[in-house]
């Protein structure tokens, strides 16, 4: 009896260890004929998927770039001439046959290389022979070389830690407090060490009644305990105070930052970004702190909350003279940008925008990125707010690098003043400050 027990009980076992190799197989076999399922039915969706949008930089007449970082889409359309022109001039870049930096009216367009098979012979511009490019037409900035930049920052410190002459209160009786000089400008010398790089004029000052209105305003956001540009007056704020901080909520960039050791560096960082879900589609912390005509700003803080007054216009022969400001600029700093912000080009309200389109070309590898209405390689807005300069076209490009002698040539089209054309195109060039 003991041993028919024991022989059950063994062939019991090995029944189980059968059961569990079996569902070990079956489980196997399952996962590997979904994964090859999944390859099969993607590869067929791919074959049968219709084509994207067509990049309107190609022709069918004209030779495709080699997919150094993947293909260029087929057309289905014309273009201009103009456009085919510049392809072929970008084509030469990517082979290492560099023609002038842009070509002008009545200029031949270089002929692309190829071998005897007709295939083209491509060879990538080595970096260490890197040289920014930095013709441009329809830009109304000058250029800041990396060392005049490097000049302004020894003389100018932009950090500095955050200390109060006079320390707010944010309740009541409510205490506006300010800022220390040294603070105070040394976030003055950072705004104007970006507007620097923009090619705006880098002498915004600091004005005495800004700087406390910005204060008031500050002390407001602290007691409210949220950014608003429109906060409600708390009920034991006098209204006077409220009065004052309101016009600083209204005219200014707010921020909001815990635990920065620079926090006021930190926030006109915040500002220049302004690729966030809420404010890319207008990018207006950024235009207002590029807005040309800018002359005067002041900041305050009190708590976790940063006010810069941004609307003052007092150098008005600064905004009539730079019409169209990009960011990033010719010549661009990494440390001043970084590859998930929105790339920006603002004009003044004499331009007409409804109708522009952009290409972006890496020159390194020649990726292209188109941005239209229709369509595009990333995000795209165009908009009129009435913030820093009312025209700005917006576009962030997907999978774009910001490394050190990446090197990006920019055409926009389809800008119009006074009823014509107006051409746009630039090269941004990135280095290490």
């Amino acid at each position: 009896m003991a041993k028919r027990s024991s022989r059950k009980r063994a062939e019991t076992q090995r029944f189980r260890r059968t059961r569990r190799r079996s569902a070990a197989l079956l489980l196997a076999f399952c996962v590997t004929f979904g994964v090859t399922l999944s390859i099969l039915l993607g590869a067929l969706l791919r074959a049968c998927a219709p084509r994207l949008p067509v990049d309107p930089m190609v022709t069918t007449d004209l030779p495709r770039n080699p997919p150094l970082a993947g293909p260029l889409r087929t057309p289905t359309e014309p273009i201009e001439p103009q456009r085919v022109e510049v392809v072929r001039w970008w084509d030469a870049v990517v082979t290492n046959t560099l023609p002038p930096p842009l070509l002008t009216a009545g200029t031949a367009a270089p002929t692309r290389p190829k071998t005897t098979a007709g295939a083209p012979t491509v060879t990538r511009p080595s970096l260490t022979a890197w040289q920014p490019l930095l013709a441009a037409e329809g830009l109304d900035v000058s250029v800041c070389p990396p060392a005049e930049l490097r000049n302004y920052l020894d003389s100018h410190p932009v950090t500095a830690s955050l200390q109060y002459e006079q320390s707010p209160s944010v309740r009541a009786p409510y205490a506006a407090g300010r800022l220390t000089d040294r603070s105070q400008q040394a976030a003055v010398n950072a705004l104007n060490a970006i507007r620097l790089v923009a090619g705006v004029p880098p002498n915004v000052r600091a004005s005495d009644d800004l700087v406390t209105t910005a204060q008031y305003a500050a002390v407001l956001l602290a007691k409210n305990g949220k950014l608003s540009h429109t906060p409600g007056q708390p009920a034991d704020m006098p209204s006077a105070f409220y009065q004052r901080a309101l016009r600083g909520t209204k005219g200014g960039n707010l921020a909001h930052t815990v635990g920065s050791t620079n926090v006021l560096l930190n926030d006109l960082r915040q500002f220049l970004d302004d690729s966030d879900s809420h404010n890319i589609s207008t990018m207006g912390h950024r235009r207002w702190m590029l807005n040309p005509g800018m002359g005067a700003t002041g900041f305050g803080h009190a708590d976790v909350f940063t006010v810069m007054m941004a609307t003052d216009r007092s150098n008005a022969s600064a905004g009539a003279k730079h019409r169209v400001v990009a960011f990033p600029a010719q010549m661009t700093p990494t440390a001043y940008f970084s590859p998930d912000w929105a790339w920006t080009v603002s004009l003044d309200e004499g331009f007409d925008i409804s109708g522009v389109s952009v290409l972006l070309v890496r020159r390194s590898d020649g990726r292209q990125w188109f941005f239209a209405a229709s369509g595009s390689d990333g995000d795209f807005f165009r908009s009129n707010a009435a913030t820093g300069q009312p025209r700005c076209v917006i576009f962030r490009p997907k999978g774009a690098s910001v490394r050190a002698e990446d090197t990006y040539y920019v055409e926009v089209s389809g800008i119009r003043k006074g009823g014509k054309d107006y051409p746009l195109r630039y090269y941004v060039n990135f280095y290490a400050l």
